[in-house]
């Protein structure tokens, strides 16, 4: 290998962002506090804490990473609630908002926002009854009961399996809310995100909701639908913000760790350590902590429906391989934050101008020479801004930007960072 990270350590990471989100859903739906431990203050959990204020509900920080929710006595019916860059938060609210009765709640987005995807969202709470205006500005949910999951659901939840996981996430998460007797979905293979699909089942199941799945069959226990508070629920290391770190233990001739307090995740990205190894990384599983030094890396094929967020990390990592990688599966990435495919592209032509996407393939061949200095445009986007930062880690001459968009999901990242230490 060429080029190496000249650094070694163990930095700690924030809590998942996925798990705390569909955990502050799921809080609005308990009648006594819930105390969410290992709670990450970042801008996507910050702005569902916003909405969910606006609804009435309390929130006191009893130490930095704990979050205390208590519910209020009265649901506010007529809030208003902005909601900034954060999808997830979006659209599990909004199916969390279509069910309360009398419930009238405009809502306004960021502009980064209005880009993504929104009108296969609508279509999916109106066919179960849901009231949803949009002036293409502000969103007006009227809530209703009964919700009913119809075939016309179920219908337009395969349409769209394309886009987001996010859209059946939202309705699972809040099927308290559903009027069926017998409620049963049908989760297709081709599901992008499936790992994410995985983390709502499982903290659903955390809360008391049973269920029952027999190859691609979702079932709920209509015996058991209503949430029940555990009192204190911690929430897991963020996996996809240790792959950041991994990989550049993979480009590191010393360990780059994390620490972490146990060693399997539901979360998809946490397989990422076996792409890693399958590169050719060594990876050790230590007492408390996994860490990630280099080998002599080769490129992979890989599928990346189940691990999306990594794309741009395994793109960046691939320059530095001794063969060409092909990633696909990937095309729903144009729905992300940024269009990620044309963004990733963008970057890794000023340093490999052979990469390129066609046919649904992502193909990124290595580095043939040291980078020019350059900066990468990140458009705003937290996952190029902290793969990116790989490249800046090892080429000084190579820039981004701007980083202020990793507080959306990791606002100290570049802390955690610097604790890498620089060998002399």
């Amino acid at each position: 290998m060429k080029y190496r990270f000249e650094g070694q350590g163990v930095v700690s990471l924030p809590g998942s962002k996925s798990f705390a989100i569909r955990s502050l859903i799921i809080s609005s739906f308990l009648n006594q506090p819930l105390l969410l431990k290992n709670f990450p203050k970042c801008n996507d959990t910050l702005t569902l804490i916003s909405a969910l204020k606006a609804l009435g509900f309390l929130f006191s920080f009893p130490k930095d990473s704990e979050l205390l929710v208590t519910p209020p006595h009265t649901i506010n019916l007529s809030p208003k609630i902005e909601i900034v860059d954060s999808a997830a938060a979006l659209r599990f609210l909004l199916f969390r908002l279509s069910g309360i009765k009398e419930m009238q709640a405009e809502i306004s987005l960021s502009p980064q926002l209005k880009k993504r995807p929104i009108e296969p969202l609508f279509d999916i709470i109106r066919s179960l009854g849901g009231i949803i205006e949009w002036s293409g500005e502000t969103i007006i949910v009227k809530g209703t009961t009964p919700l009913t999951l119809t075939a016309k659901t179920k219908s337009l939840l395969t349409q769209y399996q394309q886009i987001s996981s996010q859209f059946l996430s939202g309705l699972l998460l809040s099927s308290p809310l559903l009027q069926n007797d017998e409620l049963s979905l049908t989760i297709p293979p081709s599901q992008v995100s499936l790992p994410y699909l995985d983390i709502s089942l499982a903290i659903m199941r955390d809360f008391g909701l049973l269920y029952k799945r027999e190859g691609d069959t979702l079932t709920l226990d209509k015996n058991v639908r209503v949430y029940k508070s555990p009192k204190v629920y911690t929430i897991e290391p963020d996996y996809s913000s240790a792959c950041y770190f991994w990989a550049l233990g993979a480009l590191s001739a010393n360990y780059v760790g994390v620490e972490v307090n146990k060693y399997c995740s539901v979360q998809g990205d946490f397989q990422f350590l076996s792409i890693l190894e399958e590169m050719g990384a060594e990876v050790e599983y230590a007492d408390g902590f996994i860490s990630v030094k280099s080998g002599e890396l080769k490129g992979i094929k890989r599928s990346m429906s189940d691990m999306p967020d990594q794309v741009p990390t395994l793109a960046v990592l691939a320059l530095f391989a001794e063969s060409t990688t092909q990633l696909y599966n990937i095309d729903f990435l144009r729905f992300k934050e940024s269009d990620r495919i044309d963004s990733i592209i963008k970057g890794l032509s000023k340093l490999s101008p052979k990469s390129n996407y066609s046919k649904g393939v992502l193909t990124i061949y290595p580095l043939e020479k040291r980078p020019s200095k350059t900066t990468l445009n990140c458009y705003q986007d937290h996952r190029l801004v902290m793969a990116f930062s790989i490249l800046s880690s090892i080429f000084p001459e190579v820039r981004i930007d701007d980083s202020s968009a990793v507080a959306k999901s990791f606002p100290n990242f570049f802390l955690e960072l610097s604790k890498l230490t620089l060998l002399s």
